[in-house]
């Protein structure tokens, strides 16, 4: 197969997020530097945030219950989804969204093979690990009708907002049930790496229960 790779990112020097105990850790700024994109977008996260109405955003409050941290880091995630999309200035028969700072059970390639031989059915490929709504959020790949309708959806946040909660996975199983996309499960998992290198227990507990291997 071959592939090219778009990454978008923010220039943070250091990253504080309270839910997942990461308190101002220094980053490596070229980090990025080892996906070897074949092209990037680095923006200031503080002119993003100055761009956003929050307020409206979390008219019905935040559904992680941190003060508004969650809500602003999904915001930021849907801008980098959107703006890696708007980067591509080709066609692809598969679209593959990927968290980068994850650590992934090998490429599900046979699910893969079916985006790519069918180009017309609206199918996104999920994994069930940590599924609500009946879609998980962390990684996904479809063709590009289904990703011209999940991959821009920040721009569709701020009226979903006005009507319910901001939460990713409730907000995406919505947006791909009224757009009537197909989730399949996928054969492939992941552990959230955090900033300060510590793995996510959750995902860890979750791939034990499955009897799954990662590292």
């Amino acid at each position: 197969m071959k592939y090219h790779i778009y990454l978008h990112t923010f220039n943070l020097k250091e990253l504080t997020c309270r839910r997942s105990q990461e308190t101002k850790v220094k980053l490596d700024e070229h980090e990025w530097k080892l996906l070897q994109p074949d092209a990037v977008q680095i923006d200031s996260q503080e002119d993003f945030d100055r761009s956003m109405d929050y307020n409206v955003i979390m008219t019905h409050g935040d559904p992680w219950f941190t003060e508004g941290e969650n809500v602003r880091n999904l915001c930021r995630q849907l801008y980098s989804c959107q703006s890696a999309f708007h980067m591509i200035r080709q066609p692809y028969q598969c679209y593959l969204f990927l968290r980068p700072d994850m650590k992934y059970t090998a490429l599900d390639t046979s699910s893969v093979w079916e985006i790519i031989h069918d180009q017309k059915s609206k199918v996104i490929y999920m994994p069930n690990q940590g599924r609500m709504n009946n879609v998980s959020d962390r990684f996904y790949f479809g063709n590009e009708m289904t990703m011209q309708m999940v991959a821009p959806r920040l721009d569709k946040l701020l009226e979903y907002a006005t009507k319910k909660p901001p939460h990713s996975e409730t907000f995406l199983g919505d947006l791909i049930h009224q757009s009537q996309i197909v989730v399949r499960s996928l054969d492939m998992k992941a552990v959230r790496v955090r900033a300060n290198g510590l793995h996510s227990q959750a995902d860890i507990d979750c791939l034990e229960k499955q009897r799954d291997v990662i590292f």
